[in-house]
């Protein structure tokens, strides 16, 4: 016969885990040098269930600075900690820190860029024998200084105008380079074109004639090319008389 046990109470524990909460650190860039509090937010949530949001956390996690104004260029790990809740369980990624060269700026005012004609520079002239070559870096910061042309050469500088560079490299990675452009204003160069005079009798045959054009005689510059010819209307049989001797050039070089 069976037995009717009738209604009974039965008592069953269930545990409900936390939830797990990811924390990413986000990504932070800050200039060599500076000193600055991280850009908000510093970390990204994945893992909220039923609508929860940071205010839902006992406390929020923080991102703590590994980093220092004298910290290198280059990347440096961060990761958040801190994260208190009873409801979720931290699992914590780490981000980066990106710590990039500070900017430098290069003074440069050269006298050839000014109104004052007598401070410009006359063709056949070299940089670095001028007071031009004065740029400089930021005062405190090791670097060097060059030029987007040969200072050291006398053709270097064009008529009317050059556009020149100067560069500042840094001798450290922790900063960037710099440029600063200008426009040189060029004089045109004297050229000293010397024939050499002779005489003749009536009769005679007609002598070579020369004379100077050259950079040691204050002629056109060596390396420029220009090739002068000395000519005369006299001929052999030329009656008695004064005659001119004229110049003529080649220019291959197109500096004339």
């Amino acid at each position: 016969q069976p037995v009717d046990f009738g209604p009974g109470n039965y008592a069953v524990n269930i545990t409900v885990g936390k939830a797990s909460l990811k924390v990413t650190a986000n990504e932070q860039t800050r200039t060599y040098g500076a000193v600055a509090a991280f850009s908000d937010p510093q970390v990204a949530h994945e893992g909220f269930v039923l609508g929860d949001a940071v205010g839902a956390l006992a406390k929020a996690p923080a991102v703590a600075d590994p980093s220092s104004a004298a910290s290198n260029v280059g990347e440096y790990s961060i990761i958040a900690s801190g994260g208190e809740s009873s409801n979720y369980a931290f699992n914590y990624v780490s981000g980066k820190l990106k710590v990039t060269a500070a900017a430098t700026v290069v003074t440069w005012d050269p006298e050839a860029a000014g109104v004052d004609v007598k401070k410009h520079i006359t063709y056949g002239t070299a940089l670095a024998t001028t007071p031009n070559t004065n740029a400089k870096g930021p005062d405190g910061v090791p670097g060097t200084i060059t030029y987007d042309i040969n200072i050291n050469d006398s053709r270097a500088l064009t008529v009317p105008t050059h556009s020149v560079t100067a560069t500042f490299t840094p001798t450290s990675a922790n900063y960037s380079k710099s440029t600063s452009a200008k426009t040189l204003n060029i004089l045109r160069r004297s050229a000293e074109v010397v024939p050499q005079g002779f005489d003749m009798v009536y009769g005679d045959d007609m002598p070579s004639i020369s004379g100077t054009s050259d950079e040691a005689n204050g002629g056109f510059l060596d390396g420029d090319g220009i090739v002068t010819t000395f000519k005369t209307d006299a001929i052999k049989g030329s009656n008695v008389g004064v005659y001119f001797i004229t110049a003529e050039y080649e220019d291959t070089s197109g500096r004339l």
